[in-house]
């Protein structure tokens, strides 16, 4: 992990065809990396976060999906 990488967090609504960045954040590479994710995820309440990191010069991301932040509007409206 280097000091240019970051996380993205992003709200999803399959059921409205939603996928909306929310936040950026630096990750510390002091912290492990899961530990941070989880932090970002429950303060946004965000289903996904997107980890962008450079490896041998090239841009790579990786996604950190979170269930308990999905979106349940099909299950509230007593369509799911």
């Amino acid at each position: 992990m280097t000091i240019r990488d970051i996380a993205i967090t992003y709200d999803i609504c399959e059921r409205e065809g939603l996928k909306e960045e929310m936040n950026t954040y630096h990750l510390n590479p002091n912290i492990p990396l899961k530990k941070q994710l989880r932090i970002f995820a429950r303060k946004d309440v965000a289903p996904l976060v997107v980890v962008v990191m450079w490896e041998d010069g090239k841009q790579v991301k990786i996604e950190h999906t979170f269930p308990e932040y999905e979106c349940h509007c099909d299950e509230r409206s007593g369509k799911g």
